[in-house]
């Protein structure tokens, strides 16, 4: 098996030994490498900087979205418990018609009083 510049997916768990010790591939070379197939093999030129490189690209996380003030509310607000004589589909939308409510009667716009009967200048 020959590898490339490319990247690898093993398509089979394989042994792998190191090279210098393939003439002792019936032997019992100083050590053995088990690779279970599925497990991608990333080329590198050699030196410490390319090993860390693709490893630092490689287990890069996704950012999380931050949530916003409708799933911070649907987090707390409790829900009452289905009847048993209640449908899933009956119950679900009961259930989106209150929270919706609620989460309106939180986050009403607040409205600026106004002065009646001021005078004119």
């Amino acid at each position: 098996m020959i590898i490339a510049d490319g990247e690898l997916v093993l398509a089979i768990d394989m042994i792998a030994i190191p090279a210098f010790q393939a003439y002792m591939i019936q032997g019992t070379p100083a050590s053995q490498v088990y690779i279970k197939a599925g497990e991608t093999i990333l080329p590198t030129g050699g030196n410490v900087q390319d090993v860390q490189e693709a490893m630092v690209q490689v287990e890069a996380p996704k950012k999380r979205r931050k949530p916003n003030a409708w799933i911070k509310f649907s987090k707390k607000f409790q829900f009452r418990a289905r009847r048993k004589n209640e449908s899933a589909p009956a119950y679900l939308s009961a259930r989106a018609k209150a929270a919706s409510k609620a989460y309106k009667q939180l986050n009403k716009p607040v409205k600026k009083a106004t002065k009646k009967g001021g005078r004119k200048k």
